[in-house]
C-alpha cells in the first residue's frame, strides 16, 4: 500500500511538470472566442481577422503582420457555432500587450491558451461553492473566495486539496476574529453608588484589601495625618490635661 501511494505521488509529480512545460511552450499563444466563423474560411483570412481585431478593436496600431506568427481555427466547422482562434505571436511581449488590452474588445473574449489539464481544472475551480471569481496569469490559475481572499492554484493542487485549503482558511479566519464586546464609542456602563465606592477602594493603591468600603474615608483620613510624635493620641490627651490643670 505504501509503495503504491509513493508511485502515485511520483506519477502526479511527473504529470504536473509535463503540464507546466507544455503551458510554458504556449506562452506566446492567445485564444480568441466569439469571432464570426465561416465554413470556407482560409488560414489567410483567419490571420487577417486577428490582425484587424488587434489594430482596430484593441486600438494597438503599432502592431504589424510581423508580430503574428500564425493564426488558425480550432476543430471542424459546426453550424451556429463560432470556432475559437489560436494566434501565435512572434514574441511573448506582443502577446502580453494584447492580453493587457483585451477588455476593449466587446462581444468576444481574449484569453490565454491553456493546456487541456489546466483548462479542465479552471472549469472545476469556477464550480466550487466558495469561489466568486477565477482568472489565469501566465498559465497559473488564481481565484477569489467569498471573503475576497486571493488564492493561487499550485502545480500539484487538485479540487480536493483546494477544498481543504479553503476550509482551513475559513477556520483560521474564524479563530482570528476577536469576540464582540463594548465598543469604545458606546456609553459607559452605569454603576450603583456602592459599586462605585468599591471600585474606588480597589483602585486606591494605599488601601489594604481587608478595609470595608464604608470605612475607606475614615481610613484615608488617618493615613493622611503627618507622621511624628505629635500624632500619638495618648501624648495628645496627656498634654491637654496638663494645660487644663495649669489654667485651673
Amino acid at each position: 500500500m505504501r509503495l503504491a501511494a509513493e508511485l502515485r505521488n511520483i506519477v502526479n509529480v511527473i504529470n504536473s511538470k509535463q503540464n507546466q512545460t507544455e503551458q510554458y511552450l504556449r506562452k506566446n499563444n492567445i485564444r480568441f472566442f466569439g469571432v464570426t466563423d465561416n465554413k470556407n474560411e482560409r488560414a489567410e483570412e483567419t490571420f487577417k481577422l486577428v490582425s484587424e481585431i488587434i489594430k482596430k478593436k484593441l486600438n494597438l496600431t503599432q502592431f504589424s503582420g510581423l508580430d503574428i506568427d500564425k493564426a488558425h481555427r480550432v476543430g471542424n466547422f459546426q453550424a451556429n457555432t463560432d470556432r475559437a482562434i489560436i494566434a501565435r505571436f512572434t514574441t511573448h511581449r506582443a502577446a502580453e500587450l494584447v492580453l493587457a488590452n483585451r477588455r476593449a474588445l466587446k462581444g468576444s473574449i481574449i484569453a490565454e491558451d491553456l493546456t487541456a489539464e489546466t483548462s479542465q481544472l479552471f472549469r472545476k475551480v469556477k464550480e466550487m461553492d466558495r469561489v466568486q471569481q477565477v482568472w489565469t496569469k501566465r498559465g497559473v490559475i488564481f481565484f477569489k473566495d467569498r471573503d475576497n481572499n486571493i488564492l493561487k492554484v499550485l502545480p500539484h493542487d487538485t479540487i480536493q486539496t483546494l477544498q481543504k485549503r479553503l476550509t482551513q482558511q475559513q477556520k483560521t479566519r474564524g479563530s482570528n476574529q476577536k469576540p464582540t464586546g463594548q465598543h469604545r464609542d458606546d456609553k459607559p456602563i452605569e454603576r450603583s453608588s456602592t459599586e462605585g465606592r468599591q471600585a474606588n477602594s480597589t483602585q486606591h493603591s494605599d488601601t489594604p484589601p481587608h478595609v470595608h468600603a464604608d470605612r475607606v474615608d475614615r481610613y484615608e483620613d488617618e493615613q493622611s495625618r503627618p507622621t511624628g510624635d505629635n500624632t500619638d493620641p495618648k501624648k495628645t490627651s496627656r498634654h491637654s490635661r496638663q494645660r487644663r490643670q495649669n489654667l485651673g
